[in-house]
């Protein structure tokens, strides 16, 4: 019966339709949290001082469950894409932040030493030596983020979207359209599955070069 919904809903595009707005509330509140938590945790892990400067409010910060932050979210942006952006965003980019500042701090020594023994720049060495060493953590923190950013959109929708497959999903349960719940949910895990599957391929291809060494060092 669930299967038999879950062909009726892709057929009249009725979820194909959530899926789509969904999926586009992930894309941009996962690209833009991610950014920004990126190019926090390169400053921090680049700059002692400034990681010190800002433990206190990070930490603060960092555990705040991103649902809390939904009743602000409305007052400033409405019901609209902009507030599933912003929470998905803000959720996103606390791990990115801490893996990369991890990453940018724990850059092998010999390896700066090296740089700074064949004359290269600090420019150059953040370039050649830190960005390279660093990315295998960036893509755990980026991995863990995307995997929040499902469930975060979910959690928006339902409270304060009427789009979506969140959306979908609670208001197929109030009408007792319970099938059609389900379906909403395998759909769910689907969609999860599948960007889990593209982030993989898209690890895989850029961090080849560690991979290898990996495999040579072992």
């Amino acid at each position: 019966e669930i299967l038999s919904s879950l062909l009726d809903l892709i057929t009249s595009l009725e979820i194909v339709n959530h899926v789509g707005i969904t999926l586009r509330r992930v894309v941009l509140g996962y690209l833009l949290g991610s950014a920004l938590g990126y190019a926090l945790g390169f400053a921090c892990g680049i700059l002692p001082r400034l990681n010190r400067l800002l433990q206190v409010t990070v930490e603060y910060l960092r555990p705040m469950p991103s649902v809390a932050l939904i009743p602000i979210a409305i007052l400033f942006l409405g019901m609209g894409d902009g507030l599933n952006v912003m929470i998905i965003a803000w959720a996103c980019a606390w791990p990115v932040f801490i893996n990369t500042l991890n990453g940018v701090a724990g850059v092998d020594r010999e390896l700066l030493l090296t740089a700074k023994t064949f004359g290269a720049s600090r420019g150059r060495t953040l370039a050649s030596v830190v960005v390279p060493a660093s990315l295998p953590f960036v893509f755990t923190g980026l991995r863990v983020g995307l995997g929040i950013a499902v469930a975060v959109v979910v959690i928006t929708e339902m409270v304060a979207s009427g789009t979506g497959l969140g959306a979908f999903i609670l208001s197929t349960s109030i009408s007792y359209r319970i099938p059609q719940m389900y379906a909403g949910i395998v759909v769910i895990g689907a969609f999860g599955y599948v960007l889990n599957r593209a982030f993989l391929e898209a690890e895989r291809r850029v961090l080849s070069w560690h991979r290898g060494q990996c495999a040579g060092t072992s």
